[in-house]
């Protein structure tokens, strides 16, 4: 027994190719979107770790324990190095991490900061999940305890601090997290 095809089942067979095909070249374009302009995803990216960053050294200059602290992964390893006045070490961990900043951002410490002559650069990696600032900055301020550190004495001083700093951040849902963060201090300079 031959079948013989119905009336309109060709129409209806082109109709339905002609829709797969459709959503075949719209999925297409949207791959090559994807793989051709990645960097429209890396500029948003590099701009939400600018922004991070920057509210991070606010955070630290307005010797806000809570913003200068807040921005790190419970893991988390800040690196003091070079010239960095009795400073240096690594500091692993959330708890040690508040407690840095718990010692440089209280009165005796950083008496006050200030942070200028910033310049930064931002390199998004991971797909966007990892990113890295790599910036150079000036610090200064008064300070008791810091004087007391080179003196022996407690004397009311000044500072002054170039720091270069190595901030690496991973995406963590919609926020920016710090994962490692190095401050290699090249000049450190106090004055009584």
């Amino acid at each position: 027994m031959k079948v013989e095809p119905q009336p309109g089942h060709d129409a209806s067979k082109r109709k339905r190719d002609v829709s797969i095909a459709s959503v075949v070249v719209v999925a297409l374009l949207l791959v090559a979107v994807a793989i051709f302009l990645p960097g429209t995803s890396a500029r948003n990216a590099a701009q939400e770790v600018r922004s991070t960053y920057a509210a991070h050294l606010q955070g630290i200059e307005s010797e806000n324990l809570t913003a200068a602290a807040g921005g790190y992964e419970a893991n988390a390893t800040v690196v003091f190095k070079g010239k960095a006045a009795g400073l240096i070490g690594e500091y692993t961990g959330i708890t040690n991490i508040k407690v840095l900043y718990d010692v440089i951002l209280s009165p005796n410490a950083f008496g006050t900061v200030s942070i200028s002559n910033l310049t930064s650069g931002v390199n998004v990696s991971g797909g966007g999940m990892k990113a890295t600032v790599n910036s150079t900055f000036e610090m200064n301020g008064s300070s008791t305890m810091l004087s007391t550190l080179h003196g022996g004495r407690l004397v009311a001083g000044t500072y002054y601090a170039r720091v270069s700093s190595s901030t690496s951040y991973v995406r963590d849902g919609n926020a920016w997290l710090i994962s490692h963060e190095i401050w290699d201090f090249g000049t450190f300079n106090l004055a009584t």
